[in-house]
């Protein structure tokens, strides 16, 4: 039997706290999620100031991100070359999730909306980053 990485409940609050700090830092009121590999959501946090929908597209973000492999935003990319994806159901397709990894597995995502979505991402790798 093959042994998988998995996020504990420290994994999932050291991302979340540097994306807190990085938000906090930046005065940016954003909802972050994380979920696991299966883009079930483990953690969700809505900071005081951030529209209550930014909670919705956070997880919709880090769904995407954990379902692909890869950060929301290359999802765009994908949809042009591959329209019937759009059929996969799998999301949000907005820049501001990215994987997270250990030892080249997957092990789920970070997502992160509020702002540009490039500021949203930027807070993710902030996340990504934490986790090491």
């Amino acid at each position: 039997m093959r042994m998988r990485p998995t996020l504990t409940a420290a994994d999932v609050q050291r991302v979340v706290t540097a994306c807190r700090h990085e938000a906090e830092r930046q005065g940016f009121c954003v909802a972050i999620a994380v979920v696991d590999e299966s883009g079930s959501p483990l953690y969700l946090e809505r900071l005081d100031g951030a529209l209550p929908i930014t909670a919705t597209v956070a997880i919709g973000k880090a769904q995407t991100s954990a379902a692909l492999r890869i950060a929301s935003g290359a999802v765009a990319d994908l949809l042009r070359e591959m329209p019937g994806l759009m059929n996969a159901h799998v999301g949000i397709a907005v820049r501001g999730a990215l994987p997270l990894s250990w030892q080249g597995e997957c092990i789920g995502a970070v997502g992160v909306s509020g702002m540009d979505p490039g500021q949203d991402e930027q807070l993710a790798a902030a996340g990504v980053a934490a986790l090491g």
